[in-house]
């Protein structure tokens, strides 16, 4: 059987009770911060940008695009929704798969469910078949996909939104491959955007959400995709990852149902990329925990990984000093010497004003990086991080799992208190602890719909 035949029938034959109860109850959390996600970013200019153009579209649905009046078709919503879930650099990641599945699958789930009064438990075993095709796929692909410039968020997200979107519209089995088969020739996202600061990568999961939609559309009208869009010799994994076929294979499909992609995701305790957050762990520790004298700081040293920390340290003109708080999001440099400054990585620090800062300019040109392949393991988990004084005194960090990854898990408390802090300034108190109390009782509900009517500018 061809690999996107068995994520089809994973799909198509995956019930609410076959999933884990550790796994919902982590699922529903996950959805919950991808919604205060969502919320905080509708502000930025990004998300502005993309609202214009979702106001332009129109069109007639009943779905609720975050912070916008009015409802609209699912599609757009979806759009809309996944690339607020993004572009702020806050959702949740795969570290191994190195893509960020809640904010790509999600939105469409809930502007369907929205639209079509779809229960939680649909909505939830959609949410589960999205995150585990995305999340899989990802593994396989994840670490090539980087290596040729391509990012696994929207290249394999579009598969994982096409399965979630198949399974909730209760597609028939053909259907669900024509839809794998279709949407792999929508697939792509270059990481571009991430050394020159502009906004490309922001809207990689509303691309995949859309190449889902359009895949499912055609799929139901009776047209065809090719069942080896994955296995064949011009197939999605020889062509954009260049792998062989049978170790993909093997990641892709083994133990599906058994063992569960969908519950290794981590929570991002900082709105920039993955690969940083262990860093920020250490820089934070150092500035809060010891006595350093940033006037007499004498050299940085962080040892890296190839593949992810590579596209971090360079090019050094670009990440020395980032053009635009976007590039500050994935700039090592930056990064390590805002966060020693300020003892803290939040929203603040990646705007116009902070990536001026003279101060912590003059402190990243004393970061200088070393490759370590002990680094690449977990991709974004592990971090090392020394600070040596012009007195000859040094400070040394470490961690070998990122706070909010499952080696170093964030407790419920943790995850709600960031939804609060993401949610209350956009919708206001009650409509966010109304969407705390929602996501936890999820599965039990019979429509799903409140939660995206909640995140309307005017609630209804």
């Amino acid at each position: 059987m061809l690999m996107a035949e068995r994520l089809a029938s994973f799909g198509n034959d995956l019930h609410f009770a076959d999933i884990p109860g550790d796994l919902v109850n982590d699922i529903c959390l996950h959805a919950l911060d991808t919604i205060g996600v969502c919320l905080a970013s509708t502000p930025l200019p990004y998300a502005q940008a993309v609202a214009k153009f979702l106001r332009r579209e129109a069109g007639v649905g009943g779905s609720t695009a975050f912070g916008q009046a009015g409802v609209f078709p699912a599609r757009n919503a979806g759009f809309y929704n996944a690339s607020l879930g993004h572009g702020m650099d806050y959702d949740d990641s795969h570290l191994v798969a190195i893509c960020h599945p809640s904010a790509t699958i999600l939105p469409p789930l809930l502007a369907l469910a929205e639209q079509n009064r779809y229960d939680g438990e649909a909505l939830v075993t959609a949410l589960v078949v999205g995150v585990e095709v995305m999340s899989r796929l990802g593994v396989a692909c994840g670490a090539a996909l980087v290596s040729r410039g391509l990012h696994p968020t929207s290249a394999c997200g579009s598969f994982g939104a096409a399965a979630a979107i198949a399974k909730i519209n209760g597609m028939t089995q053909v259907q669900f491959v024509d839809a794998l088969g279709i949407v792999g020739a929508m697939t792509g996202g270059l990481h571009q955007s991430t050394l020159d600061g502009t906004w490309n990568k922001c809207i990689h999961s509303g691309l995949a959400v859309q190449a889902g939609f359009q895949a499912v559309e055609l799929a139901k009208a009776g047209f065809s995709g090719p069942p080896s869009i994955l296995d064949g010799e011009t197939g999605f994994i020889a062509s954009f990852a260049g792998l062989p076929i049978g170790a993909a294979a093997h990641a892709v499909c083994e133990d599906l149902g058994v063992r569960w992609e969908a519950g290794r995701l981590a929570f991002k305790l900082y709105p920039c990329c993955q690969g940083l957050h262990p860093y920020a762990d250490c820089a934070v520790a150092l500035a809060q925990e010891e006595d350093i004298d940033f006037n007499s700081v004498a050299r940085i040293d962080v040892r890296v990984g190839e593949l992810v920390g590579a596209a971090l340290c360079e090019p050094p003109a670009l990440k020395y000093r980032p053009p635009t708080p976007y590039a500050a999001k994935f700039s090592m440099p930056y990064l390590v010497a805002s966060a020693l400054t300020h003892g803290e990585v939040t929203s603040e620090s990646f705007t116009a004003q902070a990536i001026a800062d003279p101060q912590v300019l003059a402190l990243a040109d004393k970061v200088h990086y070393e490759f370590d392949p002990l680094y690449d393991e977990g991709a974004a988990l592990r971090g090392w991080l020394q600070v040596r004084q012009t007195d000859g005194r040094t400070f040394l960090r470490s961690t070998l799992a990122s706070r909010g990854t499952p080696e170093n898990p964030w407790g419920r408390a943790d995850i709600v208190g960031k939804f609060l802090r993401n949610a209350i300034p956009i919708i206001g108190a009650n409509r966010a602890h109304s969407l705390v109390e929602m996501t936890a009782t999820l599965p039990h509900s019979n429509d799903a719909g409140p939660l995206a009517r909640l995140c309307r500018m005017e609630c209804v």
